[in-house]
């Protein structure tokens, strides 16, 4: 293999590539990654252990029990874990029961609106 400078005046420089032990440097990082993999494993598995033991509080309402999901959800698992779902929920409690008649044009059809 040659390697050649951006400069034309400097020679090339010629290495020889030995394939087995590309493959072997290769495997040893692959390997290397498991490591890692392992390590963030274990730090997850310690990290949702110590949470297992910490209780949640119970609220009466559905809309508040969801609030108090949301803020552990938050404290464990920051923006992942169950914050989707959480906030989805939230939003579908937070929806009038009433759907303001004025509003049908922009659903389009009132057959369309019956249906849900």
């Amino acid at each position: 293999m040659y390697f050649y400078s951006n400069d034309p005046e400097e020679p090339n420089e010629e290495f020889s590539i030995n394939f087995e032990d590309i493959i072997a440097y290769a495997l040893k990082r692959y390997k290397f990654l498991q490591v890692f993999s392992d390590e963030i494993k274990a730090q997850e598995m310690e990290w949702n252990e110590s949470w297992k033991n910490v209780s949640i509080p119970r609220e009466v309402t559905p809309f508040k029990q969801l609030l108090v999901l949301k803020e552990e959800n938050d404290k464990r698992y920051g923006n992942a874990g169950y914050m989707w779902e959480i906030e989805e929920l939230i939003s579908f409690f937070n929806t009038p029961l009433n759907f303001p008649v004025d509003n049908i044009h922009l659903l389009g059809s009132k057959e369309l609106l019956h249906y849900y």
